[in-house]
């Protein structure tokens, strides 16, 4: 069954899909008369749709049921140091196979060239999010290292490091988790976060690539909740 990224979703009955939208369906889903489709607005609401006719410019559907899927995320917070171009992909599609709430993309001082479009990283999100058949669409920022650290005032901070002495949280809610790019955090950026109170986690002996810290990190969140 072929999943669709609908923002407009809402109810049952008839859906007329144009646009990109329709070219999505028709040209890359290939999607013909009769077939089944799930949908998603990425806010909570699912539904099973099925196609009853497609012009050159535009698709009909009828979704015939919609559920409402109760948001069971907990409140963590994924800062993360903007890393290369293709890990950032990966580590995109990590946060919506997790489920994770919030992403907070931060330009550090050892970040990989400049933060990229919205568009692609909600270009990224929306497919990850299609291939899941996620209910929910994780919310991101793009932030500056300091906001990040001002922004998670209150909250339990857990800053993932090699030499981190816990492998499990001591808090499971209210998280903000720092991971950084190739190369880690800068000494400057270290000394901010030692001031707050943080816990470091270690998940392997040796350093992870940010690609492989993102997904260790979140599934081990997971594995605790």
């Amino acid at each position: 069954m072929f999943s669709f990224y609908y923002e407009e979703l809402c109810s049952k009955g008839e859906v007329v899909v144009t646009g990109d939208s329709f070219h999505h369906l028709a040209r890359v889903g290939r999607v013909k008369v009769a077939d089944s489709l799930f949908l998603t607005n990425g806010r909570g609401l699912t539904a099973k749709a099925s196609v009853t006719a497609i012009s050159k410019k535009e698709l009909t559907l009828k979704v015939e049921k919609v559920d409402e899927v109760e948001d069971t995320r907990e409140d963590l917070i994924l800062c993360l140091g903007l890393p290369k171009k293709d890990y950032l992909s990966s580590c995109l599609r990590s946060v919506c196979e997790f489920q994770l709430k919030k992403l907070v993309i931060m330009q550090t001082e050892y970040s990989n060239g400049p933060l990229p479009k919205k568009d692609r990283i909600r270009s990224i999100l929306t497919q990850a999010l299609e291939q899941t058949k996620g209910a929910y669409m994780p919310e991101f920022v793009f932030s500056s290292f300091d906001e990040a650290i001002k922004s998670s005032s209150g909250r339990a901070i857990v800053l993932l490091d090699q030499n981190g002495t816990s492998t499990g949280l001591n808090q499971k809610n209210f998280v903000s988790a720092f991971i950084g790019p190739e190369g880690g955090f800068s000494p400057r950026e270290l000394e901010q976060l030692e001031q707050q109170k943080i816990q470091k986690i270690s998940l392997s002996p040796s350093i992870l690539r940010t690609v492989t810290a993102v997904p260790a990190f979140l599934g081990a969140f997971r594995a605790q909740s």
